[in-house]
């Protein structure tokens, strides 16, 4: 099973994505991640989405912070550093594209993907995303 974990900065006036209420703000964020990564990886599940919004110098603008951890089921697959490393500018792509839709101004981060262990998990009792 391969982690990727992202780390994301948003600067906006105005969120498309209601922030006052995180709970919902996460599930959307899942929502789109889940959609956009499909295509790179054929299954995901989203482990985790957290969101922490902090006040801007200015009273009209707004700073989120965005951490997603994702996991791609199945066995390993072989990857030499090259591939791993455009790999993760196709997920930083690809993540960058869908919160442009959301927001004014994105930041990536960090984008890693990396093998986890996987010995004490069953795949098969895990929520499949997209």
């Amino acid at each position: 099973m391969y982690t990727i974990e992202i780390d994301i900065r948003c600067i906006d006036s105005f969120f498309e994505v209601p922030l006052d209420d995180p709970e919902n703000a996460e599930l959307t964020i899942e929502d789109l991640v889940s959609c956009a990564l499909v295509d790179l990886f054929e299954a995901i599940i989203v482990g985790r989405v957290i969101i922490s919004v902090f006040p801007g110098s200015r009273m009209d603008v707004q700073i989120c912070s965005i951490s997603i951890v994702v996991q791609r089921p199945g066995g390993p697959f072989l990857l030499i550093p090259e591939e791993l490393e455009n790999m993760e500018f196709a997920v930083e792509d690809t993540i960058s594209c869908i919160f442009l839709e959301l927001f004014e101004t994105v930041i990536v981060d960090r984008v890693t993907i990396s093998l986890s262990s996987s010995d004490d998990e069953d795949d098969s009792s895990l929520p499949r995303s997209a």
